[in-house]
């Protein structure tokens, strides 16, 4: 098999791959493995590659191990060991999925990581994800910026995964920044909505003048949200801001409302959606595959029509 890198914001990169012996398999099995099921984009996102895949004459299966790397491991084991056509994976751990990766590539099972490059794989969809970070700790600074009064800010991380850690780092090296006025109280790690309100509400409680989060991905950012308003803050107070990353359906209809929730840096739905089951595709059939760059924007109320645009792409 030929391989190829899909990356946000770089060129297309080859890489080693699989057998040059392979040939594709007639049973037109694609496995997608996406162990963040408790997000809100989860069921979404499944549903549009299945689609894709199925336009292609692919049938998917997928997983539910919400963040279980035990489970996930196993999955993929299960699915090499039947001989799917090619499998799509995000490792949560990569040192953990290389062996699972180089007996795909023994067994012509096509192997594509997502979200990081691994020794062994066909191909990888691969993300900017400190860009991501980065843009949003951007934005939030210069609403500071632009305020101008004393603010108190918590940020909320997910550094046990690669794309949790690499955003957190590009996030903090732009925020607060030359913000003078901005203050981090709090720096904890959240992972979804419960957890993000939960953790806000603890530091709301220390800290009644919090005004801003920043937050790992959407679901979080909305977990925090919900806090505020629990604490009795207007949905629409001028003094707060929230923002999160990936432009789930639910943070861009927030955006739409243009309160306290205020930015979200996201990869539009589609090209994602497209890339990712294309790519799996792609080296299912022994094709190069070649997507990509996939951009990330920090969307907000300020572009209602950007934001109507990347709300479309779930339809």
């Amino acid at each position: 098999m030929s391989s190829a890198l899909a990356g946000c914001g770089g060129d297309i990169v080859s890489e080693v791959g699989g057998s040059s012996d392979c040939t594709p398999s007639e049973e037109k099995v694609i496995g997608w493995d996406w162990p963040l099921s408790s997000l809100e984009i989860y069921k979404p996102f499944n549903e549009k590659v299945s689609q894709i895949a199925e336009e292609r004459g692919y049938r998917t299966v997928t997983t539910t191990n919400d963040g279980d790397l035990q489970q996930q491991v196993s999955d993929l084991e299960a699915w090499v060991a039947q001989g799917l056509s090619a499998v799509g994976t995000y490792a949560l751990e990569p040192s953990a999925i290389e062996p699972i990766g180089r007996r795909a590539l023994d067994n012509c099972v096509g192997f594509v990581s997502y979200g990081t490059n691994l020794k062994n794989q066909d191909a990888a969809v691969q993300f900017a994800w400190d860009r991501s970070g980065a843009e949003l700790g951007i934005n939030a600074r210069e609403w500071a910026s632009a305020h101008g009064g004393p603010l108190k800010a918590l940020v909320l991380h997910d550094r046990d995964i690669t794309a949790g850690k690499e955003r957190d780092d590009a996030l903090m090296a732009e925020f607060p920044g030359a913000a003078g006025n901005v203050e981090v109280v709090s720096h904890q790690r959240a992972v979804d909505t419960a957890s993000g309100e939960s953790v806000t509400s603890t530091v709301l409680q220390a800290h009644p003048d919090l005004n801003m989060v920043l937050a790992y991905n959407d679901d979080v950012a909305i977990g925090a949200r919900q806090a505020f308003i629990n604490a009795g803050f207007a949905p629409n107070d001028p003094n707060v801001y929230i923002g999160g990353q990936d432009g789930s359906p639910s943070a861009l209809r927030l955006l739409q409302e243009d309160g306290i929730f205020r930015a979200s840096s996201a990869v539009n739905f589609g090209d994602l959606t497209s890339t990712v089951a294309n790519t799996i595709v792609d080296v299912a059939e022994g094709i190069e595959p070649e997507y990509g760059p996939l951009d990330f924007s920090v969307l907000t109320s300020a572009d209602p029509d950007q934001v109507s645009e990347f709300l479309a792409a779930y339809n």
